[in-house]
């Protein structure tokens, strides 16, 4: 059993390791111009990465859900993986290309067994990756063959979140949950632009926007993990309603993810982008003085702890909006830089990313020494943004000073 104690003290090792506690990060000010240094942000991100990637095989360190985080075709190493060929698309040592081949092989370029289930479609994003710079139309075989599956049977069943006794959750053979936005649509918008076909782009705008539609509070402008938290009595620990941080981060890295194969005239471009700003302006509100934002997010400054996972999906979708001209820099880039301090922070010395929650579906506890390979792919897809913007900037500068 957690207790109250045990994260106080990890909050006090957060401390003396050298990071500043929860209450001293400071929150930018509005006129916040500079990025960080694009090599200090590429340190970070390679030593996070090489911190992970020798505990691919056997994650001693985790008491929870360790089997199925080590399973070489789901969801949990594929975010992993897919925020790791953002580092290897940028950085100049080419282990982490060698590493995403060396996966793709071992697993055959196959998805899970799951053919519809979203978790079981995240690694097809990565294989797309490396197809698209090598060829090969082994790595895309599987996906196409999965995806047309899926097309052919066009599954209607509710996207109410329930279990049906002896049969599972029907629901799962559409995208009924917050997360699977995130596991699932760019695979299918990467396999049209890696193939010219349309028809995997439109499967994925029509479902997509009807787990949006299902799932979108509109009075509140966040989304629901699922249909079970859609009931006003579903309360948190401190009283309030449960929206769940990483599960709305999910829809966020979702979206971008997605946008990235959107073209800017596309009539589906102003739904996605629209659906993107109005969270992106919902969350800005929802920061805590800290630079992180609370598992459940309307507790606010009464969750006390900072979580890296939802933090680090925040601060690579509102980076992504800035990179892409969808936010504005003076407004937002504040609340990203107070967000990528909290992720600085909880990296441990020797690389390893702490804070983050255990896999759940709603908020729970957190501690300074809990690490999972999702929040690791949360960290590198927010570094490799913030790269960005700060060797844009370098950039600039040097054009300048000649």
């Amino acid at each position: 059993m957690r207790t109250k104690f045990i994260t106080a003290m990890a909050a006090l090792a957060l401390l003396v390791g050298g990071c500043s506690t929860v209450k001293s990060i400071p929150q930018p000010t509005a006129d916040t111009g500079n990025y960080p240094s694009s090599t200090e942000t590429m340190k970070g991100m390679e030593k996070v990465a090489n911190w992970q990637l020798p505990r691919l095989e056997k994650l001693d360190y985790l008491g929870f859900k360790r089997k199925r985080s080590e399973s070489p075709k789901e969801w949990i190493q594929g975010t992993f993986f897919v925020g790791l060929a953002e580092l290897a698309e940028r950085s100049n040592n080419p282990i982490y290309e060698k590493w995403i081949n060396l996966r793709g092989n071992d697993s055959k370029w196959e998805l899970g067994h799951r053919a519809f289930h979203a978790d079981d479609h995240l690694f097809g994003d990565v294989y797309l990756w490396h197809y698209k710079r090598y060829g090969g139309k082994h790595k895309i075989a599987h996906i196409k063959k999965t995806f047309d599956t899926i097309i052919e049977a066009n599954p209607t069943v509710s996207l109410e979140y329930f279990k049906e006794k002896g049969k599972g959750y029907p629901c799962f053979k559409r995208w009924c949950w917050a997360d699977a936005l995130f596991m699932s649509p760019p695979t299918w918008y990467s396999l049209t632009e890696a193939t010219g076909d349309q028809r995997y782009a439109n499967y994925a705008a029509k479902e997509f926007k009807a787990t949006i539609d299902y799932l979108y509070d509109t009075e509140l402008d966040l989304v629901y993990r699922d249909s079970r938290f859609r009931a006003k009595t579903k309360t948190g620990q401190y009283g309030e309603q449960v929206f769940w941080s990483r599960g709305i981060g999910w829809v966020i890295g979702g979206l971008v993810r997605t946008l990235e194969y959107v073209p800017t005239d596309h009539p589906d471009r102003a739904f996605y982008e629209n659906t993107f700003k109005k969270l992106a302006a919902k969350l800005k509100t929802l920061q805590k003085r800290d630079g992180s934002w609370a598992m459940s997010l309307l507790a606010r400054e009464q969750s006390p702890y900072p979580e890296t996972s939802g933090t680090g999906f925040f601060t690579y979708g509102l980076a992504w909006g800035i990179k892409n001209g969808i936010l504005d820099k003076t407004e937002y880039w504040p609340t990203v830089a107070s967000g990528w301090q909290v992720m600085v922070n909880a990296v441990h010395p020797d690389g390893k990313l702490g804070w983050v929650q255990g896999v759940n579906a709603a908020p729970g506890v957190v501690e300074y020494g809990d690490s999972q390979l999702y929040g690791v792919g949360a960290y590198l897809l927010a570094g490799s943004v913030i790269y960005d913007l700060a060797k844009s900037q370098e950039q600039k500068a040097l054009v300048n000073e000649n």
